[in-house]
Formats: C-alpha cells, structure tokens, sequence
C-alpha cells in the first residue's frame, strides 16, 4: 500500500512534536510548548488560505460564494422546536 501526503506529513507532524516536546521538556521550557503549537497553528492557518489546490481552486472559489446558509429559509424550522 501507497501512503498520501496527507499520511505522511501527518505522521512527520507527529514525530517532529513529539521530539520537540521531549527537548522542551528536558531543557526545562515546558511551558513555551504551548506558544510553539500556538505559532504552528497559526502559520498552517496562513498556510492553507494562500495554498493553491491545482484544478479544483475555481470551484471552491464558486462554492464558497454560494453556500450562504444563514440566509436561506427553512419552513421546517420554528421556535416551537428550536
């Protein structure tokens, strides 16, 4: 069996916390794991928005001006249920 990208960057993400931690933890600077998984959080959020995804960007280009759920009506729904 083949593994993805997705497989294998999570498994390196995995491996590289873990010896990140085990050398925060034994230097005595726990506590800075926790602005360090704070930091890779937001520069894989950066990451994503300006990541291109090839061939499928028009469409979620197009999705994402038409999933505007809030503003659909729903007759089903009434403040008995809800």
């Amino acid at each position: 069996m083949t593994m993805s990208k997705l497989e294998v960057a999570y498994d390196l993400d995995a491996l590289l916390i873990a010896l990140l931690a085990s050398l925060l933890i034994s230097k005595g600077i726990w506590e800075f794991s926790f602005l360090v998984l704070g930091a890779s959080s937001f520069l894989l959020m950066i990451t994503w928005k300006v990541l291109s995804f090839g061939s499928i960007d028009t469409f979620l280009i197009d999705k994402i001006g038409k999933s505007k759920v809030a503003n659909k009506n729903y007759p089903f729904y009434s403040k008995k249920i809800i």
